[in-house]
């Protein structure tokens, strides 16, 4: 007997055999709430499809085959063998519809957006399949966001593989803005409980085969059995080293031995690595700038995983998802409207008469750090948004929010931004380039034909930029960076301590090394001073070197490492009486004018624009240089404070220096 909830008109009254679109789905209902997950599933695909057909997995309650004939579904029981691709495969043998639209019983089409003519595109232009995002939550939260073909061909398209199941045959594909929502139950380890020993299985029956390995290492990653993931992950990569679908295998593996103790060095060997193989997918560079700034435990604390970030950039732009899938996108109709499906659904609401301007950053790369008082100043005037994040999605939903877009950065996220959100193309963007870019590929990567304003932090990594990239000479201009005076105080009775401070990552490029030898040197002129180095660590080669040469140097009694986070920055320099820059090479040295707003005396080493930038007199350009101006009595805290307003700086000219550029690109604004 039919239940009376379900005494109403069919879903799909129509004839099978006039069928163009027939819904595909294959489940197994054994309980209440898999019978009323499945009736919502196939009620929000209904308008789109002609036809429904269920492959019921034969251990599903017996009453359920009415239930679905009432809603004009064609019911097929077939015997469950573990897997999956065939149990799909068999919808093909019951319906003549040109197209299927494949669903599973916990799914629900929460938008279908413009799916229904992009199905006609498909059709009339002859491409096989329409791609789809597809959200994923659980019991745990959310999951990923992954671009999906869910309606493709059935003549050309087929299902391989028991488990982890694709689709081939589909030759070239057309995107839609459709969303359906995935919702899996239980835990991710009783997920994987279930899925863990079909793909045990495939491993012992074709052990050659990477994709096993992969997802096992993906299983054992999700419910935190890490030495199985390491296995698993080494097996992948063996079997298939520069197979692009396996390279974050690589990650996970060079996350694991690089937070093993005694493997750090092992761990960067092995991204360096799957960047050498790998050198254009951008998931080696997100790890290894995790790796290079130490941060592995802080970004997983901060639920920060790679993959969902890859997925999420991925399937904010599905036309490029094609792409990364292997698949021709078809191309765009002319005369036909873009989609953009990096734009959000709603937009908030504009206050009146205040210009919106979206400061995005890619997340992990400066922590904020040099935005914040730009945020905070342009805040009283603009309404602003700073957003940190690796993912497309949020930027296409920055910019459409906003009236002028600031990328800080051209690093990876920039130039995907670029290429892969075309609402960059509709407002004005500035790209402000700290520095290190300019030595790297990174600006290569990046479509600067989006970009109206490209504003570097120093005149000699403009030039360095502009020998590659002459066409952005007129788009240039260079804004050096400011320091947050109201953070910063000078201590009260600030005095010659011959307490030298410096501050900075551990890398070879501060100079440390040579800062070293030269204190060395100033003790023996005067046994009262002593050095505090302030750094993360980025290469553990580098820091067991300054801990040797400080053994060699008999300097462990007066040099201190402090390689732990210091909360309180002015309250740690009150002591201290000079700050060091002894780089390679700078920007501006951030640090080092933050020590001058609190009254240290800078001694500058003469790295390229130096000179331009801070005092003369307190650039030096050797040994003797160093040990002059160190050994100099004359100390004036407030006038080496005051040196930072006298040259602008500071932040305030910094923030007057933005809201100038955003007002020259405001007739750009739409």
């Amino acid at each position: 007997m039919v239940p009376e909830d379900l005494q109403y008109a069919p879903l799909w009254p129509r004839s099978r055999a006039e069928a163009r679109v027939a819904v595909a789905v294959v489940a197994k209902l054994t309980d209440a709430p898999a019978r009323a997950s499945l009736r919502r599933a196939l009620q929000s695909v209904a308008s789109l499809t002609d036809a429904c057909v269920v492959i019921l997995d034969d251990r599903s309650h017996p009453d359920v085959d009415a239930e679905l004939a009432a809603l004009g579904a064609m019911v097929v029981r077939r015997r469950w063998t573990d897997d999956f691709a065939a149990a799909r495969n068999a919808v093909h043998e019951y319906t003549e519809a040109t197209w299927l639209l494949v669903i599973d019983s916990d799914e629900v089409l929460v938008d279908p957006g413009n799916l229904a003519v992009m199905i006609m595109r498909a059709e009339r232009e002859g491409h096989d399949g329409v791609l789809c995002r597809v959200e994923t939550v659980g019991d745990s939260g959310p999951g990923q966001t992954l671009p999906q073909i869910r309606i493709y061909r059935r003549e050309t398209c087929r299902w391989r593989y028991p488990v982890h199941n694709e689709l081939v045959g589909a030759r070239s594909v057309v995107p839609s803005t459709a969303t359906f929502l995935a919702s899996y139950v239980g835990t991710i380890a009783e997920k994987a409980a279930r899925s863990l020993p079909l793909l045990l299985a495939q491993v012992e029956a074709d052990p050659e085969e990477p994709r096993w390995a992969h997802f096992l290492a993906q299983t054992y990653h999700a419910i935190g059995d890490t030495a199985e993931m390491v296995r698993w992950s080494e097996r992948c990569v063996e079997l298939a080293p520069d197979v692009e679908t396996f390279v974050h295998r690589w990650c996970d593996l060079a996350l694991a031995r690089f937070v093993e103790p005694g493997r750090r060095g092992e761990g960067l060997e092995t991204i360096l690595e799957a960047l050498r193989r790998h050198p254009s997918h951008p998931d080696p560079w997100h790890a290894l700038a995790t790796i290079a700034l130490g941060a592995w435990y802080d970004a997983a604390t901060r639920g920060q995983t790679l993959t969902p970030v890859r997925s999420a950039r991925y399937a904010s732009n599905l036309a490029g998802a094609a792409t990364v899938l292997g698949l021709p996108i078809a191309p765009r109709v002319p005369g036909a409207p873009d989609v953009d499906v990096a734009a959000p659904t709603r937009v908030e609401p504009r206050a009146p008469g205040r210009l919106r301007v979206a400061f995005i950053e890619q997340h992990g790369i400066g922590d904020g750090r040099f935005l914040e008082s730009i945020v905070s100043g342009l805040a009283e005037r603009f309404d602003v948004r700073h957003v940190e994040t690796l993912s497309l999605r949020e930027v296409g939903e920055a910019a459409a929010w906003a009236d002028v877009v600031w990328l800080e950065w051209a690093h990876e996220l920039t130039a995907q931004a670029s290429r892969r959100v075309p609402l960059l193309r509709d407002k004005p963007v500035l790209c402000r380039i700290h520095g290190f870019e300019v030595f790297t590929d990174l600006p290569a990567r990046v479509d600067w034909s989006v970009v109206d304003r490209v504003v570097f932090v120093a005149r000699h990594k403009r030039d360095v930029l502009l020998a590659s990239q002459p066409d952005l000479a007129p788009r240039s201009v260079v804004l050096r960076n400011g320091v947050s005076l109201d953070r910063f105080t000078v201590a009260p009775k600030k005095a010659n301590t011959r307490h030298l401070v410096a501050v900075g990552h551990l890398s070879y490029r501060k100079g440390y090394c040579m800062l070293l030898q030269f204190f060395n040197e100033l003790r023996r002129r005067d046994g009262r001073f002593r050095l505090s180095i302030r750094g993360d660590p980025q290469d553990a080669r580098y820091v067991m070197a300054l801990h040797t040469m400080i053994d060699e140097l008999e300097l462990d009694d007066h040099v201190e490492l402090v390689t732990e986070r210091v909360p309180d920055l002015n309250a740690w320099f009150a002591d201290k009486s000079h700050i060091l820059s002894f780089s390679l090479e700078e920007s501006f040295h951030m640090s080092l004018g933050e020590g001058m707003a609190a009254g240290l005396k800078p001694i500058i080493h003469a790295w390229r624009e130096a000179r331009e930038i801070w005092p003369e007199e307190l650039v030096f350009r050797d040994l003797d240089g160093f040990l002059r101006l160190t050994l100099d009595d004359d100390f004036e805290p407030e006038r080496y404070r005051a040196c930072l307003a006298e040259r602008g700086l500071h932040e305030a000219r910094q923030v007057d220096e933005v809201e100038r550029l955003i007002a020259e690109l405001l007739p750009l604004a739409p």
